[in-house]
């Protein structure tokens, strides 16, 4: 794809100056509720990280308590370590909602600025 058709495709997909109030008021709600979504996330990614860190660790003192050299206690280790593999994919997860919520919220700002300049370069 040459340069000029990659500017022609960008150019189609871009909003349409005139209906740009609308749009931006599209685009802060569409922001707006991905951000209350990721605050509610943060809690329930919380809670899920805690409890499952927590798991973990007492299933690690139940093992150690328990074992006496024979490997039938070692399941509970070897699920300590399944939740602390399921709560390091919980922050994970979380991060990486947060920084596409962040990521989008610039790349609309950047957007919505390019439409202010089109607006004022047709208007001369």
């Amino acid at each position: 794809m040459s340069d000029e058709q990659l500017r022609q495709a960008l150019l189609e997909r871009a909003p349409d100056p005139g209906a740009a109030q609308a749009y931006r008021r599209k685009v802060e709600a569409m922001i707006e509720d991905m951000e209350r979504r990721l605050r509610r996330g943060t809690w329930a990614n919380g809670i899920g990280f805690v409890s499952a860190l927590l798991t973990a660790i007492t299933l690690m003192i139940v093992s150690g308590v328990w074992f006496d050299g024979q490997l039938k206690q070692v399941w509970l280790g070897v699920n300590a370590c399944f939740f602390l593999v399921f709560a390091s994919v919980v922050v994970f997860n979380h991060l990486l909602n947060w920084s596409h919520v962040k990521l989008l919220k610039e790349l609309k700002g950047i957007e919505m600025r390019v439409i202010e300049i089109q607006q004022r370069l047709e208007g001369r």
